[in-house]
Protein backbone atom coordinates (compact mmCIF):
# COMPACT_ATOMS: atom_id res chain seq x y z
CA UNK A 1 0.00 0.00 0.00
CA UNK A 2 1.29 3.56 -0.90
CA UNK A 3 1.91 5.87 1.10
CA UNK A 4 -0.18 9.18 1.06
CA UNK A 5 0.73 11.36 3.90
CA UNK A 6 3.93 11.55 5.47
CA UNK A 7 4.29 14.01 8.89
CA UNK A 8 7.95 14.15 10.11
CA UNK A 9 9.04 15.66 13.56
CA UNK A 10 6.23 17.89 13.05
CA UNK A 11 6.57 20.65 15.75
CA UNK A 12 3.88 23.62 16.00
CA UNK A 13 4.97 26.99 18.86
CA UNK A 14 3.37 29.79 19.94
CA UNK A 15 4.95 32.15 21.61
CA UNK A 16 6.72 29.84 23.47
CA UNK A 17 3.67 27.20 24.37
CA UNK A 18 4.46 23.61 22.06
CA UNK A 19 1.28 22.51 20.83
CA UNK A 20 2.45 19.77 18.68
CA UNK A 21 5.93 18.41 19.94
CA UNK A 22 7.69 16.35 17.03
CA UNK A 23 5.05 14.63 15.79
CA UNK A 24 5.37 11.56 13.16
CA UNK A 25 2.46 10.12 11.69
CA UNK A 26 1.79 8.48 8.14
CA UNK A 27 -1.08 7.51 6.45
CA UNK A 28 -1.36 5.07 3.53
CA UNK A 29 -3.70 4.72 0.74
CA UNK A 30 -7.72 4.38 1.35
CA UNK A 31 -6.49 3.87 5.04
CA UNK A 32 -9.08 5.65 7.53
CA UNK A 33 -6.62 7.24 9.94
CA UNK A 34 -8.00 9.03 13.12
CA UNK A 35 -6.58 10.90 15.67
CA UNK A 36 -7.86 11.15 19.17
CA UNK A 37 -6.84 12.61 22.62
CA UNK A 38 -8.41 15.42 25.29
CA UNK A 39 -9.40 18.50 24.70
CA UNK A 40 -6.12 20.67 24.12
CA UNK A 41 -4.26 17.75 23.21
CA UNK A 42 -2.90 19.62 19.65
CA UNK A 43 -4.65 17.47 17.27
CA UNK A 44 -6.56 20.66 15.41
CA UNK A 45 -3.49 22.44 15.40
CA UNK A 46 -1.57 19.64 13.67
CA UNK A 47 -4.72 19.65 11.08
CA UNK A 48 -4.00 23.31 10.74
CA UNK A 49 -0.62 22.45 10.19
CA UNK A 50 -1.12 19.77 7.14
CA UNK A 51 -3.69 21.89 5.68
CA UNK A 52 -1.76 24.90 5.37
CA UNK A 53 -3.21 27.48 7.75
CA UNK A 54 -0.37 27.38 10.03
CA UNK A 55 3.19 26.62 8.97
CA UNK A 56 4.53 25.07 11.55
CA UNK A 57 7.94 25.88 13.36
CA UNK A 58 9.33 22.80 12.26
CA UNK A 59 9.28 19.59 10.95
CA UNK A 60 7.62 18.66 6.89
CA UNK A 61 4.27 17.38 5.80
CA UNK A 62 4.43 15.13 2.68
CA UNK A 63 1.94 14.68 0.38
CA UNK A 64 2.60 10.81 -1.50
CA UNK A 65 6.49 10.39 -0.68
CA UNK A 66 8.01 13.34 -2.25
CA UNK A 67 6.00 16.49 -2.58
CA UNK A 68 6.37 19.04 0.27
CA UNK A 69 3.37 20.62 1.60
CA UNK A 70 4.77 22.61 4.40
CA UNK A 71 5.20 26.37 3.87
CA UNK A 72 2.32 26.16 1.11
CA UNK A 73 -1.23 28.23 1.56
CA UNK A 74 -4.59 26.67 2.04
CA UNK A 75 -5.75 27.17 -0.97
CA UNK A 76 -2.58 25.39 -2.81
CA UNK A 77 -2.70 22.48 -0.34
CA UNK A 78 -6.50 21.66 -1.63
CA UNK A 79 -5.24 22.29 -4.72
CA UNK A 80 -2.83 18.87 -4.71
CA UNK A 81 -5.82 16.74 -3.05
CA UNK A 82 -5.88 17.74 0.48
CA UNK A 83 -9.32 18.60 1.83
CA UNK A 84 -10.73 19.53 5.40
CA UNK A 85 -13.73 20.24 6.70
CA UNK A 86 -13.60 22.11 10.41
CA UNK A 87 -15.13 21.09 14.29
CA UNK A 88 -17.62 24.40 13.17
CA UNK A 89 -19.81 24.27 10.59
CA UNK A 90 -19.03 26.98 7.94
CA UNK A 91 -21.38 26.83 5.50
CA UNK A 92 -22.55 30.13 3.32
CA UNK A 93 -25.99 30.11 5.31
CA UNK A 94 -28.22 32.27 2.61
CA UNK A 95 -27.09 29.78 -0.28
CA UNK A 96 -28.67 26.94 -1.40
CA UNK A 97 -27.35 23.31 -0.90
CA UNK A 98 -26.32 22.79 -4.17
CA UNK A 99 -24.52 26.26 -4.34
CA UNK A 100 -22.89 25.50 -1.53
CA UNK A 101 -21.62 22.38 -3.08
CA UNK A 102 -20.52 24.04 -6.11
CA UNK A 103 -18.43 26.57 -4.07
CA UNK A 104 -15.91 23.66 -3.06
CA UNK A 105 -15.24 22.97 -6.81
CA UNK A 106 -13.84 26.27 -7.30
CA UNK A 107 -10.09 25.13 -7.46
CA UNK A 108 -10.31 22.50 -10.08
CA UNK A 109 -12.86 24.84 -11.98
CA UNK A 110 -10.92 26.93 -15.44
CA UNK A 111 -12.98 30.20 -16.02
CA UNK A 112 -11.36 33.28 -14.38
CA UNK A 113 -12.43 36.03 -13.38
CA UNK A 114 -13.08 37.72 -16.96
CA UNK A 115 -14.92 34.49 -17.82
CA UNK A 116 -17.08 34.74 -15.50
CA UNK A 117 -18.16 38.12 -16.16
CA UNK A 118 -18.66 37.53 -19.94
CA UNK A 119 -20.37 34.40 -19.46
CA UNK A 120 -18.69 32.47 -22.93
CA UNK A 121 -20.82 28.91 -24.05
CA UNK A 122 -17.44 27.38 -22.35
CA UNK A 123 -17.82 28.93 -19.29
CA UNK A 124 -21.71 28.51 -19.78
CA UNK A 125 -21.11 24.54 -19.93
CA UNK A 126 -18.83 24.40 -17.15
CA UNK A 127 -21.01 25.75 -14.84
CA UNK A 128 -23.52 22.91 -15.79
CA UNK A 129 -21.39 20.32 -15.42
CA UNK A 130 -20.12 21.43 -11.65
CA UNK A 131 -24.25 22.29 -10.86
CA UNK A 132 -24.73 18.51 -12.30
CA UNK A 133 -21.72 17.21 -9.89
CA UNK A 134 -22.78 18.75 -6.99
CA UNK A 135 -26.15 17.10 -7.55
CA UNK A 136 -24.31 13.77 -7.92
CA UNK A 137 -22.14 14.66 -4.21
CA UNK A 138 -25.18 15.33 -2.48
CA UNK A 139 -27.11 12.41 -3.53
CA UNK A 140 -23.85 10.66 -2.37
CA UNK A 141 -23.96 12.02 0.54
CA UNK A 142 -27.37 11.28 1.24
CA UNK A 143 -28.76 14.95 0.85
CA UNK A 144 -30.23 15.37 -2.64
CA UNK A 145 -33.62 16.29 -1.42
CA UNK A 146 -32.30 19.45 0.19
CA UNK A 147 -30.54 20.81 -2.94
CA UNK A 148 -32.59 23.33 -3.30
CA UNK A 149 -33.31 24.68 0.28
CA UNK A 150 -30.95 27.24 1.84
CA UNK A 151 -27.91 25.55 4.32
CA UNK A 152 -29.15 27.90 7.45
CA UNK A 153 -32.60 25.99 7.02
CA UNK A 154 -31.00 22.71 7.21
CA UNK A 155 -31.67 19.93 9.96
CA UNK A 156 -27.78 19.58 11.64
CA UNK A 157 -27.04 16.58 10.55
CA UNK A 158 -27.26 17.79 6.98
CA UNK A 159 -25.30 20.20 7.33
CA UNK A 160 -22.56 18.23 8.99
CA UNK A 161 -22.61 15.81 5.65
CA UNK A 162 -23.03 18.90 3.25
CA UNK A 163 -20.12 20.12 4.47
CA UNK A 164 -18.28 16.95 3.63
CA UNK A 165 -20.28 16.85 0.01
CA UNK A 166 -18.56 20.26 -0.64
CA UNK A 167 -15.07 19.23 0.41
CA UNK A 168 -15.05 16.29 -1.95
CA UNK A 169 -16.26 18.26 -4.61
CA UNK A 170 -13.01 19.76 -4.52
CA UNK A 171 -12.11 15.98 -5.67
CA UNK A 172 -9.45 15.59 -2.48
CA UNK A 173 -6.68 12.32 -2.15
CA UNK A 174 -7.07 12.88 1.44
CA UNK A 175 -10.10 14.13 3.21
CA UNK A 176 -9.47 15.86 6.69
CA UNK A 177 -12.29 15.83 8.64
CA UNK A 178 -12.31 17.65 12.05
CA UNK A 179 -14.92 15.85 14.56
CA UNK A 180 -17.59 15.47 11.64
CA UNK A 181 -19.98 13.85 14.81
CA UNK A 182 -19.75 17.00 17.16
CA UNK A 183 -23.40 17.04 18.13
CA UNK A 184 -24.85 14.58 16.25
CA UNK A 185 -27.80 12.10 17.45
CA UNK A 186 -27.36 8.28 16.94
CA UNK A 187 -29.30 7.97 13.80
CA UNK A 188 -27.35 10.74 12.39
CA UNK A 189 -24.13 8.86 13.77
CA UNK A 190 -24.86 6.06 12.45
CA UNK A 191 -24.86 7.62 8.97
CA UNK A 192 -22.03 9.46 9.09
CA UNK A 193 -20.38 6.15 9.84
CA UNK A 194 -21.80 4.68 6.66
CA UNK A 195 -20.78 7.45 4.67
CA UNK A 196 -17.18 7.71 5.45
CA UNK A 197 -16.84 4.06 4.82
CA UNK A 198 -18.56 5.19 1.13
CA UNK A 199 -15.51 7.55 0.90
CA UNK A 200 -13.17 5.63 1.61
CA UNK A 201 -14.48 3.32 -0.80
CA UNK A 202 -14.06 6.05 -3.72
CA UNK A 203 -10.22 5.71 -2.89
CA UNK A 204 -10.28 8.55 -1.09
CA UNK A 205 -8.04 8.79 2.23
CA UNK A 206 -9.50 9.61 5.61
CA UNK A 207 -7.63 11.50 8.17
CA UNK A 208 -9.95 12.04 11.22
CA UNK A 209 -10.10 13.76 14.38
CA UNK A 210 -13.37 12.46 16.83
CA UNK A 211 -14.20 12.42 20.23
CA UNK A 212 -16.90 9.91 19.80
CA UNK A 213 -15.44 6.41 20.49
CA UNK A 214 -17.97 4.29 18.79
CA UNK A 215 -17.12 6.17 15.45
CA UNK A 216 -13.01 5.58 15.88
CA UNK A 217 -12.91 2.24 17.24
CA UNK A 218 -15.55 0.82 14.27
CA UNK A 219 -13.85 2.75 11.40
CA UNK A 220 -10.57 3.27 11.44
CA UNK A 221 -7.62 1.20 10.23
CA UNK A 222 -5.64 2.74 12.92
CA UNK A 223 -5.90 5.04 15.57
CA UNK A 224 -3.19 7.95 16.53
CA UNK A 225 -3.08 9.23 20.04
CA UNK A 226 -2.22 13.04 21.72
CA UNK A 227 -1.86 14.68 24.57
CA UNK A 228 -0.28 17.72 25.42
CA UNK A 229 1.17 18.18 21.38
CA UNK A 230 2.84 14.11 22.06
CA UNK A 231 1.86 11.65 19.88
CA UNK A 232 1.87 9.08 22.95
CA UNK A 233 0.35 5.79 20.95
CA UNK A 234 -0.48 4.87 17.58
CA UNK A 235 -1.99 1.38 15.85
CA UNK A 236 -5.05 -0.61 15.23
CA UNK A 237 -8.16 0.19 17.15
CA UNK A 238 -7.89 -3.05 19.50
CA UNK A 239 -4.38 -2.44 20.12
CA UNK A 240 -4.95 1.21 20.96
CA UNK A 241 -8.05 -0.05 23.35
CA UNK A 242 -6.01 -2.21 25.31
CA UNK A 243 -3.17 0.34 25.74
CA UNK A 244 -2.88 0.78 29.16
CA UNK A 245 -1.24 4.19 29.20
CA UNK A 246 -4.16 5.27 27.02
CA UNK A 247 -6.82 3.87 28.75
CA UNK A 248 -5.90 5.02 31.98
CA UNK A 249 -4.40 8.92 30.83
CA UNK A 250 -7.57 9.63 28.15
CA UNK A 251 -10.21 7.49 26.94
CA UNK A 252 -11.01 5.65 30.49
CA UNK A 253 -13.93 3.19 30.54
CA UNK A 254 -15.18 4.97 27.23
CA UNK A 255 -13.13 2.53 24.99
CA UNK A 256 -15.13 -0.26 25.90
CA UNK A 257 -18.26 1.40 26.18
CA UNK A 258 -21.32 0.55 23.93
Amino acid sequence: MAQALAIQNLTMRFDGLTAVDRADLSLQDRQIVSLIGPNGAGKTTLFNCVTGHYAPTEGTVHLGKDELLSGLPPHTIAKKGVVRTFQNIRLFPAMSAVENVMVGRHCRTRAGVLGALLGPPSVRREERAIRARARELLAFCGAAEYEDQQARNLPYGVQRRLEIARALAAEPKILCLDEPAAGMNPRETADLITLITAIRGLGITVFLIEHHMNVVMSISDRVAVMDHGVKIAEGTPDQVQKNPAVIAAYLGEAVGSG
